[in-house]
């Protein structure tokens, strides 16, 4: 299962960590896994088009790992930017999660570390 978790705080985005793979089919050949790596890696290269090296990066592609964290300096204009791609990229991995439920878990926690909610809609 892949597990991505938004960590949201007062000024919006904070980061997306995403671990796992979707085990819906074989290795290559595993539609579910390259539909959330795809829309993962478009947010991931448009967050450093907007945030530079300023964006933190993690990723592990064994073991099917992806952390990307917004600094907590950033303002406006920048900010909005951010929050722009947030509302245009979450909702499909929300829209897949919701699709395919024992492959995909979304959680949210806030900046406290607590956790807000499982999304997982059937």
């Amino acid at each position: 299962m892949i597990r991505i978790v938004r960590e949201t705080g007062p000024k919006g985005f904070v980061s997306i960590r995403a671990l796992g793979h979707a085990d819906f089919g074989s290795r290559g050949k595993d539609v579910v896994c390259a539909a959330a790596s795809a829309l993962l890696q478009a947010w991931l290269r448009n967050m450093i088009e907007i945030l530079g090296d300023r964006l933190h990066v993690e990723l592990d592609r064994r073991a099917g790992r992806m952390v990307f964290v917004a600094p907590p300096e950033v303002e406006d204009p920048v900010r909005e930017e951010v929050e722009r791609l947030c509302r245009y990229f979450y909702p499909s991995i929300l829209q897949l999660a919701e699709q395919y439920p024992e492959n995909i878990l979304v959680s949210e926690i806030d900046s406290s570390g607590v956790q807000v909610q499982d999304v997982v809609r059937q």
